[in-house]
């Protein structure tokens, strides 16, 4: 599989329903109590761009994408308008290993928190912390925008990271059959019904 890190049209994308999908296994004991088992670690963000009628150049972008990635074989970047950007309090970064860290995206809520891997930064937006003896300062470490690893020099034992910017999560199409469908002729405006999109593990 290989991955484009363009990103899905945002013109497109906008208005887009979708989220994080769990799977999750439910069952009753004897006793009538509910048990459950998470069966992943970390959700899947689907996605249904289907939302719209396209016309002009947005039909004829969306025509040429799917076809560059070859349906579903390929993966690109999505922006999720409903979850894109990351604050100083949401960004965290965990140590890979020696001066690499992962860039993350912590969700809080009842005195729990999750965190989820950013692997697709978007470049330009990101500004990286580090708090030293209780004082934080901006600093310019290595970004790859490609993974989300930061790499970062002159590390002190107690040192801490956090970042914010934007991010966009890594799909792919989830069908690869294209059925557009002509609305009108006259504005040549066409629909396709299933634009479904789903987050690839990289």
């Amino acid at each position: 599989m290989a991955f484009f890190e363009q990103r899905f049209p945002e013109g497109i994308s906008e208005g887009a329903m979708g989220g994080p999908v769990w799977s999750t296994g439910v069952g009753m004991v004897q006793s009538g109590r509910r048990v459950t088992n998470r069966n992943w670690s970390m959700p899947l963000h689907r996605y249904d761009v289907s939302h719209a009628l396209k016309k002009g150049s947005s039909r004829e972008t969306l025509k040429a994408f799917f076809y560059v990635t070859a349906g579903r074989a390929d993966g690109f970047r999505y922006k999720d308008w409903n979850d894109y950007e990351v604050t100083q309090s949401t960004g965290s970064l965990s140590v890979i290993s020696g001066s690499d860290y992962q860039m993350n995206r912590v969700y809080t809520a009842f005195a729990r928190t999750f965190t989820r891997t950013i692997q697709k930064p978007v470049t330009g937006t990101v500004t990286v912390y580090r708090t030293r003896a209780a004082v934080t300062s901006v600093i310019s470490p290595s970004i790859n925008y490609t993974t989300g690893i930061v790499t970062v020099s002159g590390h002190v034992g107690g040192d801490t990271y956090s970042w914010a910017g934007q991010f966009d999560v890594p799909v792919a199409f989830v069908n690869d059959e294209a059925m557009f469908r002509v609305i009108a002729t006259g504005e040549m405006k066409s629909a396709w019904p299933q634009i479904a999109l789903e987050e690839i593990r990289l």
